[in-house]
């Protein structure tokens, strides 16, 4: 499905939503696109994220430029120095995509941290968590004006205002 048609699915969505009440109208998106509770979500959390850029940053798999990504390294190294110092972290590349893993004291491994994913037609950077199933899920902020900037993007683990990230 593109996402242009999931788009479409996720603006009908929030209209019957609108109309029917939040729980009612969602199931009735469900029935009626024959689609699962899961992954209706899972569309509309990307598409709340970062609109068209927030569905395909879910749904493709891009390949950037070195230039873009070396810089977006960089950045993220820079990130961690200066917000966490003691904090132990690796980050793990494929294509478009960016897994931070962090180590906090005394425990004897890494976990997932978060996901960062990148979408080069428009310059923008979206930021995932992990759910306890073991699925990446779109970060959904109240904080208006983050522009997909990877900066801003990196702050929000800092700002995180659900518990999504240190929890």
């Amino acid at each position: 499905m593109s996402p242009h048609e999931i788009e479409r699915i996720v603006k009908a969505t929030i209209e019957a939503m609108d109309i029917y009440g939040g729980d009612r109208g969602f199931m009735e998106s469900v029935k009626r696109f024959n689609l699962g509770e899961e992954k209706l979500e899972l569309w509309i959390s990307a598409y709340e994220a970062g609109g068209i850029s927030g569905i395909r940053a879910l749904t493709e798999l891009f390949t950037p430029d070195k230039e873009t990504m070396k810089e977006a390294l960089n950045q993220i190294n820079d990130f961690f120095i200066t917000a966490w110092p003691a904090l132990q972290y690796r980050v793990v590349r494929r294509q478009n995509r960016i897994t931070v893993s962090i180590k906090n004291k005394g425990q004897s491994g890494f976990y997932d941290l978060c996901q960062l994913r990148y979408t080069p037609f428009d310059g923008m950077w979206h930021l995932y968590w992990k759910r306890s199933n073991g699925k990446w899920c779109p970060y959904v902020s109240d904080i208006e004006n983050i522009g997909g900037l990877l900066w801003k993007t990196l702050y929000l683990l800092k700002l995180d205002e659900f518990g999504c990230f240190f929890g």
